[in-house]
């Protein structure tokens, strides 16, 4: 008498723990990783500025080229979740001359237009 119940009972305890695991999905943090540059940071790089002002405003680059140490690369990078294939990536380049002047911007950081609102 006792057999069916259990029976029946085993295979709905197993079918609502097997339906259970594709429904909710777990919290996963988002990823940022490297420097977020601000506009307003951004806005006080000038030309003509020395590597140690530079670094004073933005902070440490990220790569330093080894063969080329007149180059500061800034990146950023962003993923929603571990999960996410698609991500964004900001990077900005310096170029400086052999003064340690600052004489180049690139990358697809866009420089600010107008001073930033406070």
């Amino acid at each position: 008498m006792f057999r069916p119940i259990t029976k029946n009972l085993c295979l709905l305890i197993s079918a609502f723990s097997l339906s259970a695991c594709g429904i909710i999905q777990p919290y996963t943090a988002p990823v940022p990783q490297g420097k977020e540059i601000k506009d307003k940071k951004l806005f006080e790089i000038k030309p003509n500025m020395t590597k140690s002002e530079v670094t004073y405003i933005l902070g440490s680059p990220d790569i330093i080229d080894t063969f080329n140490p007149n180059q500061y690369v800034y990146i950023n990078t962003y993923k929603r979740n571990m999960q996410d294939t698609q991500f964004s990536e900001s990077k900005l380049i310096l170029t400086f001359n052999n003064q340690d002047r600052l004489i180049g911007i690139s990358g697809n950081y866009a420089p600010p237009t107008k001073d930033p609102v406070f």
